[in-house]
């Protein structure tokens, strides 16, 4: 992949006098306004700012912080109306002007719209090649927006910079939002040739109760006794089923109901349960392990004194192998799901 985007502008910048070079631009075309601003904002930038805070700042925009972005929004919004270009018509799946701008240049293009409130429903999206689809109603959905080659790059590498360690030349990254939203990047040569991927999933229920489960159509209305004293008494539960069958969401609902004065630990392989929002008082140690991690470990989890664990995915022998022993040794209220096609 080339330099990144900012770097090549510093070396090549072509409004050495930054906004005063500014002319209005009546007429102009959308992709043409983006262009024009992109280069007078970093021109105007470089007399501000270093490098380095540009990227802090990219970096904690397009992960979704609320001062970052307005600040991004903010300068485009006066660059469009010093070069009288108001009324520049731009792609519909926009909020705005100035949106549609920020997405291009630095934000999340195309696929920003799934971030609307029009697709809060939609638990994931994806980026394969110049394609971009959204996740509606059970089925993947080619949208009319697309993304080429060189944005694609530009994204996966801004993405990259929330995790420092990760090296460019990798083909397999996975890093998070600041909403929970989980970005896994496929990249050449494990994806074929312009066919590279992005893949955005989330969780999407916001309310965790049986009653929204019985308002999906996950659980019959007849089980939330069963289930609420199931809690109360402390089974052990796994919760089992295959791919995108909401494993998580109902472990998830079934914890929500647990006695927070309870002490828990949860080993995850990736920080998708925010435990400390969801039971916030409950005294709840949170751990990332997987694999060899997980078995280094295993030794401290079983000689715990915890009310309770979870095992958000046991994706192996070794997860399975925990589970069974922590259970062994009469530890009530575990909890863990595992992918199976045959529960």
């Amino acid at each position: 992949m080339e330099p990144f985007e900012i770097q090549e502008y510093i070396k090549n910048r072509v409004l050495a006098n930054g906004l005063s070079s500014l002319e209005p631009s009546k007429g102009l075309e959308f992709y043409e306004l983006c262009a024009q601003i992109k280069t007078a904002f970093f021109a105007e930038w470089e007399k501000e700012e270093n490098a380095k805070s540009m990227l802090d700042i990219q970096k904690k925009a397009i992960i979704g912080y609320e001062k970052e972005t307005s600040y991004f929004k903010d300068r485009i919004e006066a660059l469009i109306h010093r070069m009288d270009a108001v009324d520049t018509p731009f792609p519909s799946w926009y909020r705005d002007l100035a949106d549609g701008v920020y997405q291009e240049n630095w934000g999340l293009a195309g696929i920003s719209e799934w971030c609307t409130p029009g697709f809060v429903h939609s638990s994931s999206a994806k980026i394969i090649g110049d394609r971009i689809y959204f996740m509606e109603e059970g089925k993947m959905v080619l949208k009319p927006q697309q993304i080429s080659k060189v944005r694609r790059d530009q994204l996966i590498r801004a993405f990259l910079l929330l995790n420092p360690e990760e090296r460019l030349d990798k083909v397999y990254h996975e890093t998070y939002l600041l909403d929970g939203t989980r970005v896994t990047i496929f990249a050449e040569p494990m994806a074929k040739k312009g066919q590279d991927a992005i893949v955005f999933r989330r969780y999407i229920v916001p309310i965790l109760s049986f009653e929204e489960q019985v308002r999906r159509k996950t659980i019959p209305r007849e089980s939330i006794p069963l289930f609420r004293h199931m809690v109360k008494i402390g089974f052990n539960v796994v919760f089992l089923g295959a791919v995108r069958t909401a494993k998580t969401t109902f472990l998830t609902t079934w914890q929500s109901y647990e006695d927070p004065s309870l002490e828990g630990v949860m080993v995850e392989t990736d920080p998708e349960i925010p435990l400390h929002i969801i039971l916030p008082k409950a005294p709840i140690l949170q751990l990332i392990a997987d694999g060899q991690e997980l078995l280094r470990i295993s030794k401290s989890l079983l000689r715990s004194d915890a009310d309770y664990f979870i095992l958000a995915e046991a994706r192996d022998g070794v997860a399975l192998n925990t589970a069974v022993k922590i259970a062994g040794k009469g530890t009530k209220r575990l909890k863990l799901t595992f992918h199976s096609g045959d529960p």
